[in-house]
């Protein structure tokens, strides 16, 4: 598997294999949209999990992640079912035995504000537009998907472009600037 964390402005944050990142959105939707249905939080689970955050959606954006942790704070991990979930328990930087579920995401919780607080620095001061977004964090990955134009995230449905592998690509095209004319 692939590492991937998230990115915006100059810095990016590693979090563990796509699969934990597929695990973290999984548990949002099972323990927070399923149940929260008067919130839309299409802004994490569709624009943060399969495109990017526009600079006018970050205020929302951090209250809902704010909302999802302080729900993540009333579940227990143990009442998790982790392997149904898909977790595979021999290969994860997954500390599930962490008490609550908002401590086994929390480098997640944490490191996605800084990613705002980063995209928001460097926007103000240099007019720089690295988006937030979920992406693969090793180098040679991370360079080959960010030469992937904001358009293409925008036009992207299906399987977000970090969960696709060298090993099974799931028909996710490569960036428009490496295609040939007829790919």
């Amino acid at each position: 598997m692939r590492m991937v964390g998230f990115c915006g402005g100059d810095l990016i944050r590693e979090l563990g294999y796509s699969g934990d990142m597929e695990i973290f959105y999984s548990c949002i939707h099972r323990y927070v949209t399923s149940k929260d249905i008067e919130t839309n939080y299409s802004l994490i689970v569709d624009k943060l999990y399969r495109r990017y955050l526009k600079r006018e959606e970050l205020d929302d954006a951090l209250r809902m992640m704010d909302n999802i942790e302080n729900i993540f704070k009333t579940i227990t991990s143990q009442s998790v079912d982790w392997v149904g979930l898909g977790l595979n328990i021999e290969e994860t930087y997954l500390d599930i035995s962490e008490y609550y579920l908002h401590l086994v995401f929390r480098k997640y919780f944490n490191s996605f504000r800084e990613c705002v607080n980063s995209y928001r620095h460097c926007y103000d001061k240099y007019k720089d537009n690295n988006v937030v977004k979920t992406i693969f964090t090793d180098p040679v990955w991370f360079t080959y998907e960010n030469l992937r134009t904001l358009s293409e995230y925008d036009e992207h449905d299906g399987i977000p472009f970090w969960w696709a592998t060298k090993e099974n690509s799931y028909g996710i095209k490569k960036p428009t600037i490496l295609r040939k004319d007829n790919e």
